[in-house]
């Protein structure tokens, strides 16, 4: 896909259209990129990510892309467009699914150390899961 190695990597379908789109960040100085329909490279945001994440966060039928930009925080670009602030803290793992059935994909956030595990449920609702760290997180439709 392309020549440069990625340090981040997350797909989704961020434009709508049923198929997913590649999310990489190819590092310090060359930012975030997409790749949409696995035909032409866009980039998405000029500064590196710590994390990269997708999930429908607002229930528009597109993914959204949840990016933990280290000292400046953890933000959200939702519908292809719009850049929000999450939260000014950043994360060490986020991951995204709809946990309460709402038709919502749900933040799933694990701020570390003294912090803890957090879910921000129907895009507008923080949540404390756990006190207990995670190696990782991931989503899908379980049952």
């Amino acid at each position: 896909l392309h020549a440069a190695s990625p340090t981040h990597i997350a797909v989704g379908d961020i434009d709508g259209n049923n198929q997913d789109d590649a999310i990489i960040d190819f590092g310090s100085g060359s930012g975030v990129w997409i790749r949409y329909n696995n035909t032409s490279w866009t980039q998405l945001h000029a500064a590196t990510s710590q994390i990269l994440a997708t999930g429908d966060l607002d229930g528009s039928g597109k993914d959204d892309v949840l990016i933990d930009f280290g000292a400046s925080g953890l933000f959200v670009r939702y519908n292809n467009a719009t850049w929000v602030k999450l939260h000014s803290t950043s994360p060490v793992n986020i991951g995204g699914a709809d946990l309460d059935s709402s038709g919502k994909d749900d933040a799933v956030i694990d701020f570390g150390g003294s912090l803890d595990l957090y879910v921000r449920y129907n895009n507008a609702t923080w949540t404390k899961l756990s006190t207990l760290a995670t190696q990782a997180i991931v989503g899908g439709g379980f049952d």
